[in-house]
């Protein structure tokens, strides 16, 4: 979710042995008013059971969300090290970037990952018509199609689908999203929800932006649509109604990885005829 760190979740997934990430849904008409953005995030482990495969995770995440005459234009880099129990080390890299249609039925999207020396494209589009079935065409690293189920949603489709959500008093709900960072299928999500009470204070960045209404939110993630399965980790996010993620914490079995907000800059809008 523009950020929830949905590039950021698959590069840890992707060095680590789990699937990752992606979700979303699109409903009817999206009420949510999402705004542009540029946002600089920490990342560092918060906690770690003992016997866990990581003893340190620290890295940065430089997301961008922009407004297009068109739809939306996102952006984001990533950059990781893990250390491992053994006392190893991964580092894990990636840039990412997509377009989506203003009404979230097309999308394009491309995505670099380097793992420590080995490095990993993918590049491709999807498509999915309202109240139809859909599907993506990976054209790298070689060219073949997945099936996109009916009401799955990309990855401004995720946030829309999630703000709507919580503006509708709903507390909780679940669907399918799809994003491109890696060739993993669509995976289903589950979310609750919760009305913030008291907001954190002195975040840093743009007053205004942070000054929107905001929920905490819990989110659970299926491979494959999660039928008779626990979830592949989860999240626990404060998502502001612009759609917005001042931070999160990305929750597996044996540790807890926290991604903090450093900065936040309003983007500008398109000049549209």
């Amino acid at each position: 979710m523009q950020y929830m760190g949905t590039s950021a979740l698959r590069a840890l997934a992707g060095a680590i042995p789990v699937v990752m990430l992606t979700v979303a849904l699109v409903g009817g008409a999206a009420a949510a008013e999402l705004l542009p953005y540029r946002a600089i995030y920490s990342l560092k482990m918060e906690k770690g059971e003992p016997g866990g495969r990581f003893t340190d995770v620290t890295g940065s995440t430089v997301s961008s969300l922009d407004r297009t005459c068109d739809g939306w234009s996102i952006s984001e880099e990533i950059a990781m090290r893990m250390q491992t129990a053994p006392g190893g080390e991964f580092r894990r890299d990636l840039a990412f970037t997509a377009e989506e249609s203003k009404d979230g039925r097309r999308y394009r999207f491309k995505s670099r990952s380097m793992t420590n020396d080995i490095v990993e494209d993918y590049e491709g589009t999807a498509e999915i018509a309202a109240g139809a079935a859909g599907r993506a065409i990976f054209t790298v690293p070689e060219k073949r199609e997945m099936p996109l189920a009916p009401g799955t949603v990309f990855y401004v489709g995720l946030t829309k689908w999630l703000v709507d959500l919580a503006e509708s008093g709903a507390r909780n709900g679940e669907v399918m999203t799809f994003d491109g960072t890696d060739a993993d299928a669509p995976e289903k999500v589950t979310a609750f929800i919760i009305p913030e009470k008291s907001p954190p204070k002195n975040l840093p960045g743009d007053e205004k932006l942070l000054a929107a209404k905001a929920w905490h939110v819990r989110m659970a993630f299926f491979a494959d649509a999660g039928a008779g399965s626990e979830p592949e980790y989860e999240i626990a996010a404060r998502v502001l109604a612009n759609g917005i993620v001042t931070g999160f914490q990305l929750i597996f079995k044996d540790f807890t990885v926290q991604q903090s907000l450093e900065d936040l800059l309003p983007a500008r809008e398109p000049s549209c005829g």
